[in-house]
């Protein structure tokens, strides 16, 4: 999550707009952090801050390996992205 929260960005007219929202975003990483499938599963109401969540996750990757110790191939995480005005 701190990951993602580090390439997570407001859109600038989403702000302006007031837009505020919760998606969740839903995804597959490899043992070496590539992302192998991305996708919404909840809307955060608003288009911009839907595809902002789609591009995050494209930001971040590659993501931090799976430690060999868990001895997974491939993990699975649904994640909720809030979009917040403060």
């Amino acid at each position: 999550a701190a990951t993602l929260a580090r390439h997570k960005r407001y859109p600038r007219t989403a702000r302006a707009r007031r837009q505020e929202g919760t998606g969740v975003l839903a995804f597959v990483m490899d043992a070496s952090g590539r992302i192998l499938r991305a996708e919404l599963r909840r809307s955060a109401g608003h288009a911009l801050l839907d595809e902002e969540i789609l591009d995050l996750i494209r930001r971040a990757e590659p993501l931090p390996p799976i430690p060999p110790e868990l001895g997974a191939s491939r993990l699975e995480f649904v994640v909720p992205i809030a979009f917040a005005l403060r």
